[in-house]
């Protein structure tokens, strides 16, 4: 097909890193495929421009993490939504372990410091290229990985102290 010329092999080589990357930031598999599928169809549907991006592969994990996060808005949208209408007894789903783990360390940060660490630690992707998904300068991205590395080193630290107590 005309215009499609590299598509296919961006997308084999990619695919699962970007699930995988999707799968860390947001915790749910099932999340994170929905969220690549999309990404992967928009890069499909814009390849003529995507291919000429400086990384096309973060276009796509940012893409793909605005998915999530669009994901998680509408389900906590409906969550408030069920309690205003009377369904105090219904609660979110938790883990079912209840533990403290690097998801739920990771899951506990804001958005953007959360994105920087999993793109820089599990998509591999460098400072720069982290700096165009998140839209902000290279600088700023450094701080976000600086402080989330101190807020989940504390967060895991905190939970091991906690189990060693017990």
């Amino acid at each position: 097909m005309k215009g499609f010329e590299g598509y296919e092999a961006f997308f084999a080589d990619n695919y699962v890193g970007v699930v995988r990357t999707l799968w860390s930031y947001g915790g749910d598999r099932g999340v994170a495929e929905e969220a690549a599928q999309e990404a992967f169809v928009r890069a499909s549907r814009d390849w003529r421009r995507v291919q000429q991006l400086r990384s096309p592969v973060a276009w796509v994990h940012r893409v793909g993490i605005n998915e999530v996060n669009r994901h998680f808005r509408r389900r906590n949208a409906l969550w408030r939504a069920i309690s205003r209408h009377g369904a105090d007894d219904l609660q979110p789903p938790v883990d079912v372990a209840g533990s403290v783990s690097l998801h739920a360390a990771l899951r506990s940060l804001p958005d953007r410091q959360r994105a920087a660490l999993v793109l820089h630690y599990f998509a591999d992707l460098p400072i720069v290229s982290i700096a165009e998904v998140l839209d902000v300068r290279p600088g700023t991205v450094k701080s976000l990985l600086s402080r989330g590395r101190d807020a989940v080193g504390a967060t895991l630290q905190h939970a091991e102290e906690a189990t060693d107590v017990h």
